[in-house]
């Protein structure tokens, strides 16, 4: 691949009470002082679906000092996410990144080391980039067939997406039944993160891998996050290296 765009580690689970207060501030600020993250806030909006009035909430981030990545507190989980920005190291392959995170992950619990949830998530998207006409068509036969009336033509838009369940360890004992989702969409040339429309194209990778919905106990805790983003990451390994076999 060409560039990782995002990777996103998730706790789900029920964390009202994490906010934006003095103490816990000064908290994260110990634990995260060798990375320099400074804290923040975001706004979220919902609608009480009984009375229709919007309230808006303001939740605590943390923010590292080139703003790749973010700390989130959620209401329903705590994101750790990195997002590529112009001018910033480019990462390839999500190994590095995943190395990193996984090391914010163990500083931010040590402040909230009884915190459990009930859903483990990791995400990525990544690009391959500056496709040719010939290049874009090629890579998307080797995904789909095309009806016959769509034989000749250049794609204004394609993509395609698979899921299929799997396990997925949590620990060195145990494994848990997870979606695994692959999505390939094609888009005009990417310039970071904004579309520029050119004779190019790119095709954007996206990867999810997320423990089923049906289960809410509230079972897992940091160290599962880590043991299974280690494991989500073969998976996402797996892919990325069929996909780029032929490109």
């Amino acid at each position: 691949m060409d560039k990782v765009l995002n990777l996103q580690m998730s706790l789900f689970g029920s964390f009202r009470n994490v906010r934006l207060e003095t103490e816990i501030v000064i908290n994260l600020l110990t634990a995260l002082k060798d990375e320099g993250f400074v804290p923040g806030s975001a706004d979220i909006a919902s609608v009480d679906l009984k009375t229709g009035k919007m309230t808006v909430d303001s939740r605590m981030q943390m923010i590292s000092p080139n703003k790749t990545w973010v700390i989130a507190f959620l209401p329903d989980r705590i994101d750790f996410n990195y997002n590529y920005q112009e001018g910033t190291t480019v990462h390839k392959h999500i190994d590095d990144l995943l190395v990193y995170g996984k090391g914010l992950v163990e500083k931010v619990f040590s402040v909230f080391s009884s915190t459990t949830g009930n859903r483990l998530a990791l995400n990525c998207k990544l690009v391959l980039e500056n496709m040719t006409e010939d290049d874009l068509k090629q890579f998307c036969r080797r995904f789909t067939k095309p009806l016959s009336a769509y034989e000749d033509d250049s794609y204004a838009e394609w993509s395609v997406r698979f899921n299929a369940h799997g396990n997925f360890r949590i620990s060195e004992t145990e494994v848990e039944e997870c979606n695994r989702i692959t999505e390939m969409m094609q888009i005009e040339r990417q310039s970071g993160l904004t579309v520029e429309k050119n004779d190019s194209h790119s095709i954007i990778l996206s990867m999810d891998v997320n423990t089923l919905p049906l289960n809410i106990a509230q079972r897992f805790k940091y160290d599962n996050l880590i043991f299974f983003a280690n494991d989500a990451a073969g998976f996402v390994a797996e892919v990325t290296k069929e996909i780029e076999s032929d490109c």
